[in-house]
């Protein structure tokens, strides 16, 4: 092996090692669309949100919200309105989040998980006060 090459795979080695290396990127993934329906028992409503004003309220809503604790009863029994969010990203994909009664919130089809009650309804409201972005 020659001097020179040696001399670029010790420098490729140290640039690895520091972290300054060129990477693969990953995509950017942004969210472009909000939907949400809600089902009340008597009356179905939907919105889709594309303004980034609007997804940033449901996003920051999604991302604030913390476990409060181990759901004691189960949602699907609950009466009171049912939220379907779907997140919709720049790839295609989406994530889904569900919310039952104000209480109790699933993310995905995950485990639900109990969630501040006073949040939630400022969020519902907040939905029914926004008009959809069609």
């Amino acid at each position: 092996m020659g001097k020179r090459r040696k001399i670029l795979l010790l420098c490729v080695l140290i640039l690895t090692l520091s972290g300054c290396a060129p990477r693969e990127e990953t995509p950017l993934r942004v969210v472009t669309q909000v939907d949400v329906a809600c089902d009340r028992g008597y009356q179905i409503w939907r919105r889709q949100y594309k303004s980034p004003e609007k997804i940033k309220e449901v996003l920051n809503y999604l991302r604030l919200q913390d476990s409060l604790g181990a759901v004691e009863t189960d949602p699907e029994r609950l009466t009171g309105d049912a939220l379907q969010i779907k997140v919709w990203l720049s790839d295609g994909t989406s994530r889904i989040y569900y919310q039952k009664s104000e209480q109790y919130l699933s993310k995905q089809l995950h485990a639900w998980q109990t969630i501040d009650p006073k949040r939630a309804a400022q969020f519902s409201d907040y939905l029914r006060r926004t008009p959809t972005d069609l």
